[in-house]
């Protein structure tokens, strides 16, 4: 199969537009991911917290 150079041309164009979008993606689901760590620290700290709330409530019913 001939392909001619108006083809490979655009088949590269393609290639290289799917490589920017991945990188793009990429750079995204990195940030993504941060931001899921963060709010995953976040929960923790709440948590522990609200037992700490939960001890000194206990504590001063003594």
């Amino acid at each position: 199969m001939l392909l001619s150079q108006y083809s490979v041309n655009n088949l590269i164009h393609a290639t290289e537009s799917l490589l920017d979008i991945t990188r793009v993606l990429n750079v995204e689901a990195a940030s993504l991911q941060r931001l899921k760590d963060e709010v995953i620290q976040q929960q923790q700290e709440a948590h522990k917290q609200g037992q700490a709330c939960q001890k000194n409530d206990k504590l001063s019913e003594y």
